[in-house]
């Protein structure tokens, strides 16, 4: 339901929930875990996922990884390298900490569960789920993208009805306009596409 993203409703709530948290943020400085323990609430509450049983919502926390162990794990394929070796590779500013790299899901395995998933694959559960999660924020993103796009093709059909003196450049503008809009959606549903491949 948790680690493996399973429970929709519960995932999309979560991540907009966050989006709201972490917006404008460049760094973890005063995300605290009480205020993850909220948002964790708030979505478990407003969703589907509170009709499951006490002891599975009990042993739920939202946590941010900040030992060194826990930094490596952001990273599915490995850290970046820590020197330019060629033109493509980006530098890592590390004055920069998007949260988002940082948020994880993590359930506590009581006995006599804990000696069949013990610590070790826990923290394959953990890099499945960083993966998956980070799916689920693009995947997010590409659909406010489309709420953003749809309210600003909205505006540009208003403008275009207003017309007055400056109609003609205004018609122009506002084709070109919806010429980039689809040429977006275009792209946005191929990539919603491969997003849905890859997680199924």
């Amino acid at each position: 339901h948790f680690l493996f993203l399973g429970q929709g409703d519960f995932v999309s709530s979560f991540v907009e929930s966050l989006d709201q948290e972490f917006r404008g943020r460049t760094s973890i400085a005063g995300i605290y875990s009480h205020t993850l323990s909220a948002v964790l609430e708030g979505s478990l509450q407003k969703t589907n996922a509170r009709f499951l049983p006490d002891f599975v919502l009990g042993n739920l926390r939202a946590r941010l990884m900040t030992g060194k162990h826990d930094y490596d794990d952001r990273y599915w394929m490995g850290p970046p390298p820590k020197t330019k070796e060629v033109e493509l590779t980006p530098w890592e500013d590390n004055s920069i900490q998007d949260p988002w790299d940082f948020i994880y899901l993590d359930y506590k395995i009581n006995n006599p569960l804990d000696a069949i998933v013990h610590g070790s694959a826990m923290d394959t559960y953990h890099q499945v789920f960083l993966f998956l999660f980070r799916l689920k924020r693009v995947e997010w993103m590409l659909n406010n993208s489309w709420r953003q796009s749809t309210a600003l093709n909205h505006a540009i059909l208003i403008e275009t009805k207003a017309g007055g003196a400056d109609a003609p450049a205004i018609c122009e503008a506002a084709e070109h306009s919806s010429f980039l809009l689809r040429r977006l959606s275009s792209t946005r549903q191929t990539m919603l596409h491969f997003i849905s491949n890859l997680q199924n």
